[in-house]
């Protein structure tokens, strides 16, 4: 059965690299165990945003490739195109190339994205005009928000659904004062704070709204969901989820 699958003990990403010697196009392939809710918290504490007051306003930047190889060194099984490696231990870890390590991560695990929307404006043709709702129409007793991403598995793309509850003030209240905190650095000349995310907050929120999954299997079977297996979900697909949620609720101004 095609889908997400979400019973793996494996995944894998290829990866297209010049070879440095000969300048010729190798192919590569890393496998790696599936990352868990505790690896991602691990990845979490050592990825940051660093922000700096500057002439034309506040800088960002985001402190990640640390957190990227660190998870890949966690998570690293085996290799396949690397002359004289292909189990990952102590003695070969370091052999593999810090950037071919990142790309694995933010191009492989790290790949899930929001399904981009119909657009929203108001400019369409008389036909998807017509075909369109006029007023908003939700029931937060019965109706479900259902939210799309897209995330990459083992070279392939897949379209994933969740339904989910709308949230009450008191969920959006305390979501948006504990997704993230600052940190101001003493001493800095200008102005440096560091901002961190809160997975465990989003997770937390996932859970308590999600009712329903489409596009994860496990072996042959459609997984379903139940109120005891919500942590096969990757916790980074909640939190792309969660964050298209809020995205979602909050609209845009019409031009």
């Amino acid at each position: 059965m095609e889908g997400f699958r979400i019973d793996l003990d494996e995944v894998y990403f290829e990866l297209l690299v010049r070879d440095l010697k000969s300048g010729a196009t190798v192919e590569v392939t890393h496998y790696l165990r599936p990352a868990t809710f505790g690896d991602w918290l691990d990845y979490e504490v050592r990825s940051k945003i660093k922000t700096m007051r500057v002439a034309e306003g506040t800088q960002y930047g985001a402190v990640s490739e640390e957190a990227e190889e660190y998870l890949w060194n966690k998570l690293a099984r085996r290799v396949k195109g690397y002359k004289g490696i292909s189990e990952i231990n102590d003695e070969t870890r370091d052999r593999i190339p810090f950037l071919h390590k990142t790309a694995a991560i933010r191009r492989g695990l790290g790949a899930v994205y929001p399904k981009e929307p119909d657009d929203l404006s108001a400019d369409q043709d008389d036909e998807e005009q017509s075909s369109r709702p006029r007023e908003f129409s939700f029931e937060p007793e019965s109706d479900s928000v259902i939210i799309s991403i897209t995330a990459m598995q083992n070279g392939q793309e897949h379209e994933l659904r969740h339904a989910l509850k709308l949230p009450s003030f008191q969920q959006v209240k305390r979501f948006r004062q504990r997704r993230f905190s600052w940190i101001d650095v003493r001493g800095s000349r200008r102005g440096e704070s560091i901002i961190s995310s809160n997975l465990k907050v989003v997770v937390d929120l996932y859970d308590s709204l999600v009712q329903s999954v489409e596009g994860y299997v496990i072996g042959d079977n459609a997984f379903e969901l139940g109120p005891d297996n919500k942590d096969k979900i990757d916790a980074i697909h909640k939190q792309v989820v969660v964050d298209s949620l809020f995205d979602l609720l909050g609209g845009r101004e019409k031009n």
